[in-house]
């Protein structure tokens, strides 16, 4: 009995997009590390997860995944990043931040 192919993407429809496709790959990942660079021509971000050893002596990265992006995409992302979370303090109050930021 031959298997039936798995398929290599899924299909789910959005108001603001007429196809967004999601891969059998994608897979979400917490993050509270992030650290930047640049190229002339691209812009990336170092994902990463930040934890306590288990004897509390240290803090350990561990770096999970780099996104990269064209410069011009990377402004617009700040852009639209800027907007979801003012809109988030509208409904929900001031997002506090540590003090050493």
């Amino acid at each position: 009995m031959p298997q039936a192919k798995k398929p290599r993407a899924t299909i789910e429809k959005k108001d603001d997009m007429s196809d967004v496709r999601k891969d059998v790959d994608f897979r979400s990942i917490y993050i509270n590390n992030v650290s930047f660079g640049m190229t002339r021509f691209d812009f990336q971000m170092v994902l990463g997860l930040v934890e306590i050893t288990k004897d509390e002596s240290e803090l350990k990265t561990r770096e999970l995944a780099s996104v990269k992006m064209t410069l011009p995409y990377a402004k617009a992302l700040l852009k639209d990043m800027g907007a979801v979370i003012e809109a988030y303090e509208k409904k929900f109050g001031e997002i506090p931040l540590p003090p050493e930021i």
